[in-house]
């Protein structure tokens, strides 16, 4: 299938397009409002030149940095004072200006003279007299020191132009990395709710198939296969239920609005309800009295109920028979923290970092009982609380999940 270029990807480019464009109309523009700046500020010692030659005939000494050249109204050349330069023709300066300044013009510019190595500063204004433009002033000299600023204006420009292309390289390829990475966890994804809804309906659509091609006789194995039909139509049905619930999440449609509550509104129920399951299993269930003694919370009760459900739901588990599993907590002067500590089979070093992902199980195979997506909806849950989980645990020896809860 052909690739496309996402909207978000054309949509960088062309910022990045924009960023280049506006820099270099940058430069352009600063070097042009230095050379306005720098012209304008001499353009008044111009008049005051073109005036006294006018009224005396003469013009004062300029130095040696600067020089006049002051043509007819026909273009010759009737008066040079240029420093330091013998034989050159500036015959290029009146043609190229000598008609907007018969016009009445003041006119500026940088000019290249074929036969100097260097280039002229140039401003020329009219000679006027009795309201009538008679000729042309040229003061003239060395740009060196404007092109050397020029030059420094275009490294500058040039040298934040090539950090602005490294730091957008960088965060283009960290787009385009984690953008790739978002595909990809998007189709591992589909793949795993194919996977987890695959096994329940083959289970289901084999098991019913037997039974309407009547091949099972007595009631006694109907019995069972209808008992296993329930169990993996309950357990479809825990899954979709998941997958609903994860996706509400990290949509941000789920309700997490904080209020004052007490603690025990929300440990006692879930504290009866897994007593009497560890009971029935044979799992040792111990509550600490830090869990009774806990303050007033400020904090969403149904999603901390969630929360405390699902690592309960995880450590039961994983203890098997004989296991044990302590709920307790400690208060600090903002949060409770609340541990879940199993004696389970604990998980192992490498598999930890992922304990929080979507669909991931100790058990590569998918054989473990469960969706997958417990542990993923618990940090859903604690991201939109704004609370902080944490997992400790080691091989064979148990697990510890922790959460915060913010105090009132």
């Amino acid at each position: 299938m052909k690739k496309t270029i996402s909207p978000q990807t054309v949509l960088l480019l062309m910022i990045f397009l924009l960023y280049i464009a506006g820099h270099l109309l940058g430069i352009y523009t600063i070097q042009q409002l230095f050379l306005d700046y720098q012209m304008n500020a001499l353009e008044p010692r111009a008049q005051e030149i073109a005036k006294e030659y006018v009224d005396d005939g003469e013009v004062r000494q300029l130095g040696n940095m600067m020089g006049v050249l002051i043509y007819d109204i026909d273009g010759r050349e009737s008066y040079r004072h240029v420093p330091n330069e013998v034989d050159v023709d500036y015959s290029s300066l009146s043609r190229k200006y000598m008609s907007k300044i018969m016009a009445s013009k003041i006119v500026a510019g940088i000019e290249k003279v074929s036969t100097l190595r260097f280039k002229l500063g140039v401003i020329g204004v009219p000679l006027v007299k009795n309201d009538e433009v008679i000729g042309a002033l040229f003061l003239v000299f060395s740009a060196s020191e404007f092109e050397a600023t020029l030059k420094g204006f275009e490294l500058v420009f040039t040298v934040t132009l090539f950090i602005g292309f490294l730091l957008f390289s960088v965060f283009f390829r960290q787009y385009v990395k984690q953008s790739k990475e978002l595909e990809q966890t998007r189709q591992d994804y589909v793949t795993n709710i194919s996977h987890e809804l695959k096994s329940p309906i083959a289970s289901i659509k084999a098991l019913t198939e037997t039974l309407c091609d009547g091949l099972v006789c007595d009631d006694e194995t109907k019995n069972q296969y209808y008992g296993i039909i329930l169990n993996e139509t309950n357990r479809l049905e825990h899954l979709v239920l998941d997958i609903l619930h994860l996706s509400k999440l990290q949509s941000h449609k789920m309700n997490f609005v904080k209020e004052a509550v007490q603690a025990n509104l929300i440990f006692d129920p879930v504290c009866q309800k897994y007593a009497a399951i560890c009971d029935d299993m044979g799992i040792t269930f111990n509550v600490s009295d830090t869990i009774a003694a806990l303050p007033v919370l400020y904090t969403n009760a149904e999603r901390i109920t969630q929360l405390l459900v699902i690592f309960l739901d995880n450590a039961v588990k994983f203890v098997g028979e004989d296991g044990e599993i302590c709920l307790e907590a400690t208060v600090s002067n903002k949060y409770v923290t609340v541990f879940v500590r199993d004696n389970g089979v604990g998980i192992a070093k490498d598999i930890l970092p992922h304990i929080f992902d979507r669909f991931y199980k100790e058990d590569k195979a998918h054989n473990t009982n469960g969706s997958g997506l417990g542990l993923a909806i618990a940090q859903e849950i604690a991201a939109g609380l704004n609370e902080k989980i944490n997992v400790e645990s080691k091989l064979n020896k148990g697990s510890v999940f922790s959460f915060t809860i913010q105090r009132k």
